[in-house]
């Protein structure tokens, strides 16, 4: 563990949160410390959560980096949770916050969403935020909100919210990334079957789904997976901190910083770079 490191200024560095992200990638980091002692903290105080929003989308095997922790948890765990834990390692992120805190050794943002809640313009529909007890797969030691309920959401999030578009980009890179088939549909709120198969047709008419999957079993060990694993830095470029930025901001030669890319093409490599620099400049 990086003891002092701030993740706030991390991300306000372009080759930190570079480095954090590769960190974060391969199940190290700030990031991934902090959810182990939250997950731990939780469970020792008897409060049932689930891991939602992007660290989920990570756990069932879509890298994608992100800034914060979200939690599902009930009202009473809520209450419990400030009650029991505010000042042990957790503080409001701003002052009279109720659901939204900061790790207090990494200044990590954690975002708890309770059951009951509605997606994306948060008005009443059929598909709604779950008791963390009905939905949950242990994945790496964490609960988490299992594939199904997290697509579904994902859909009903945003069919509903225009700013929330990117929430079936997410539920696309799932279809590919499992991989899923049409079939999966039938295991959706019969409200946003449509949607799941429109993105899925999508997919096979771009050419980016891939083979049906067998089953859902196993989801519950998947293993962390480094997707720069093979990656050989370029001799003389190590110190440039991998990320190379023109005058307007813009990623301009970080693909010629890797060769022998494992398994990665360079678009892979770019949306990888391209989602930290996203960051960078919020933090900016």
């Amino acid at each position: 563990m990086q003891y002092g490191a701030d993740f706030q200024r991390i991300l306000s560095s372009p080759a930190e949160a570079y480095e954090e992200g590769l960190r974060f990638f391969m199940g190290k980091g700030l990031l991934n410390n902090a959810l182990l002692r939250i997950a731990s903290d939780l469970d020792a105080h008897g409060i049932d959560y689930n891991v939602i929003g992007a660290i989920a989308l990570n756990q069932h095997g879509y890298r994608r980096f992100t800034e914060d922790i979200d939690l599902l948890l009930t009202k009473e765990g809520l209450e419990k949770f400030r009650v029991e834990l505010i000042g042990l390692g957790y503080r409001p992120a701003f002052e009279g916050s109720t659901k939204q805190f900061r790790t207090t050794p990494e200044n990590i943002p954690i975002d708890i969403i309770t059951s009951g809640e509605y997606p994306g313009d948060g008005l009443p529909k059929p598909v709604k935020f779950p008791d963390p007890s009905e939905n949950a797969v242990v994945i790496d030691g964490v609960k988490t909100l299992g594939l199904e309920k997290l697509i579904e959401l994902k859909l009903a999030s945003g069919m509903t919210a225009p700013d929330r578009l990117k929430d079936l980009a997410d539920v696309q890179e799932l279809i590919k990334t499992k991989p899923l088939d049409s079939s999966f549909a039938s295991s959706l709120d019969p409200s946003v079957r449509e949607k799941f198969l429109e993105l899925y047709h999508r997919g096979v008419e771009t050419g980016a789904a891939v083979s049906p999957r067998s089953d859902l079993a196993g989801t519950e060990t998947l293993a962390k997976v480094d997707p720069f694993e093979g990656c050989k830095p370029i001799p003389g470029l190590e110190q440039l901190g991998r990320v190379i930025l023109d005058e307007d901001d813009h990623l301009s030669a970080s693909p010629a910083n890797y060769e022998n890319l494992r398994g990665s093409s360079d678009s892979k490599l770019l949306k990888l770079l391209e989602d930290y620099l996203e960051l960078v400049r919020r933090h900016k």
